[in-house]
């Protein structure tokens, strides 16, 4: 019996220690806001755009290497679009969406940023579930469009 009881203050000092390391490092939410300030906009903005501008990049080098993988080159690649939306697109997308998530948001921008970034969500899930003929009602506009409005020039590129 003596036994179990120096695990259970083992696994408490063990979850004491992570916990206490958590909160230090402010992990433990999904939206990053635990142990995080709230970002003025202008660094919002410098902060997103450096996301979207990468995964843009990351995207651009996927699609590239993407369409080595066919024998006829990107003409062949073009003729296989739903591929290239589950290989390239789809992970892209998923990237931005969760990397802007994870950003907090400028006081009182909270429901303008969770609206631009939940519309990214749904476009991805749409396209996931239902390929290219879900794009014009996936999100996807709306996305590109309010995060626009609020200043972001780079997100939204891959779609």
């Amino acid at each position: 019996m003596l036994e179990g009881a120096k695990r259970c203050r083992l696994l408490i000092s063990v979850l004491g220690i992570a916990t206490a390391t958590c909160l230090a490092v402010g992990c433990g939410s999904s939206n990053g806001s635990f142990g995080s300030a709230a970002l003025s906009k202008p660094e919002y903005i410098e902060r997103a755009e450096a996301i979207c501008t990468k995964i843009n990049r990351e995207a651009e080098a996927a699609a590239t290497a993407w369409k080595k993988e066919f024998p006829g080159g990107a003409a062949e690649a073009e003729k296989h679009p739903d591929d290239g939306l589950r290989k390239v697109l789809i992970p892209a997308l998923e990237r931005e969406a969760d990397q802007l998530e994870a950003l907090v948001p400028p006081t009182g921008h909270e429901a303008v940023v969770a609206s631009f970034v939940e519309n990214l969500s749904q476009a991805n899930k749409a396209l996931r579930e239902q390929g290219f003929k879900a794009l014009p009602r996936s999100g996807a506009i709306d996305f590109k469009r309010e995060a626009a409005a609020y200043g972001l020039k780079s997100c939204g590129k891959v779609l």
